[in-house]
């Protein structure tokens, strides 16, 4: 029993110093209607605020160093990002990741002219989401009001393979996109949990060897 507890120590201290650094880290999850026949954009992403500025961000280059080759990553502040498309019979369901935020190709014009962000998420105005997301034939945009003017916000769906496709489109303020934070599971908590199985198995383990170890002794003196 006590060798079993011996090893787990360590692993308590690892678990409170990663719950420590990742005490800034936050996932969420959104969605958005208003695309014809019922479609919607469905998505999560988690991050971490690194530079403290209540935002959660992925800043590229578009066109990289050269303006011609692939975007630069300047600054990510992303580890997760999943969104999907439903699907209408205008544009077919399909599902963009982070790495289709990682290679777009411009920024989102949701800061003022000039500003390469592909996702702008604020902490402390939850509406505030924006980005863009796109692989080689399929597209998703969603912009806030602060981009045009015109409306309130806009969410767009776009897929073309081999030379063939279109766009679904969503706009107006009735279908702002729904966002709710996720609770994120403490690692320390996860951890006790196991180690409390652990624990319990390890006592049943030492019962049933006492047990045997008793029928055994009657043996013998039988």
């Amino acid at each position: 029993m006590n060798g079993v507890m011996n090893r787990l120590i360590p692993l308590v201290f690892a678990a409170i110093t990663f719950s420590a650094v990742n005490a800034g880290a936050a996932s969420f999850r959104f969605e958005q209607a208003g695309f014809d026949e019922g479609a919607q954009l469905i998505g999560e992403f988690s991050g971490t605020d690194a530079n403290g500025d209540h935002r959660l961000t992925v800043e590229t280059l578009p066109g990289g160093l050269t303006g011609s080759g692939p975007p630069a990553v300047i600054d990510n502040e992303l580890d997760l990002l999943t969104v999907r498309f439903t699907g209408n019979s205008a544009v077919g369901a399909f599902t963009l990741d982070l790495s289709a935020v990682l290679q777009t190709q411009f920024g989102i014009p949701c800061c003022g002219p000039g500003e390469s962000y592909a996702f702008y998420f604020d902490l402390t105005d939850t509406l505030h989401l924006e980005f863009v997301a796109m692989s080689a034939s399929e597209v998703i945009m969603l912009v806030n009001e602060s981009a045009f003017g015109t409306f309130a916000l806009a969410g767009e769906a776009c897929s073309f393979v081999n030379g063939g496709g279109g766009c679904a489109s969503s706009s107006g303020a009735p279908y702002a996109p729904q966002i709710s934070a996720v609770p994120v599971p403490s690692p320390l908590l996860l951890l006790l949990s196991a180690v409390g199985a652990l624990y319990v198995r390890a006592e049943k383990g030492a019962r049933k060897r006492c047990f045997g170890e008793r029928k055994l002794v009657a043996a013998i003196l039988d």
